[in-house]
């Protein structure tokens, strides 16, 4: 799954890719342990770059 993420900068479009954008955040949750970046990326798309969420979210779909 290929994930888009678009910043908008004094109205110009800008694509950043999601492993660019969430870069520390990625670090912080493969860190913890969580080693599958797909699902990382998702989770904190999600949840706007939110690392707390982001876990509650990976948590949530342990066993899934």
């Amino acid at each position: 799954m290929i994930v888009s993420w678009f910043v908008i900068i004094k109205n110009d479009l800008i694509s950043v890719p999601p492993e660019e954008l969430y870069a520390t955040q990625l670090t912080q949750l493969r860190e913890m342990g969580f080693i599958n970046n797909a699902e990382n990326i998702q989770a904190l798309v999600a949840t706007a770059g939110n690392v707390h969420a982001a876990v509650e979210r990976l948590l949530g779909n342990l066993g899934q």
